[in-house]
């Protein structure tokens, strides 16, 4: 594959991933077809951007940089989760808040076990989520 072809995959996989965001990721019984942008707005967001400023790079002749709006994309898809990590346990207040968020987590498992049926939207983020990086780590070391 040529450089122009892969231009052209990271082009469409960054703008369906950017798409994607919108599309149903699962049906809840109460709530209905959610997507990533109505639980994460913020994140989703900040995904849609790093997508389409990446083949701002490329039109600028930066392919080497590519790189970084995916690594960022990431940064941001992971966010709760680092941020999760990083947080620390100390003093009464922490451990009060460390405790209602067990409470929240262990609704939210139980919500997210009552899923009534995972959308196709969620396959095709997914697919496009996986597509877009190989795209461009291709691009980035080529």
């Amino acid at each position: 594959m040529n450089n122009k072809q892969l231009d052209v995959w990271v082009y469409l996989t960054g703008i369906l991933v950017a798409f994607s965001v919108w599309l149903p990721l699962a049906s809840l019984p109460v709530i209905g077809e959610v997507s990533y942008h109505l639980i994460a707005e913020r994140e989703a967001n900040i995904v849609i951007a790093f997508c389409l400023l990446t083949p701002l790079f490329l039109l600028l002749g930066k392919s080497r940089l590519v790189i970084l709006p995916l690594t960022c994309m990431w940064i941001a898809l992971l966010f709760p989760a680092i941020e999760q990590f990083i947080k620390s346990d100390e003093g009464f207040l922490s451990q009060a808040t460390g405790q209602v968020n067990r409470i929240m987590q262990e609704f939210s498992a139980d919500l997210f076990m009552n899923v009534a049926e995972f959308s196709w939207g969620g396959y095709v983020f997914l697919a496009a989520l996986v597509g877009f990086t190989i795209t461009c780590v291709l691009r980035a070391f080529r």
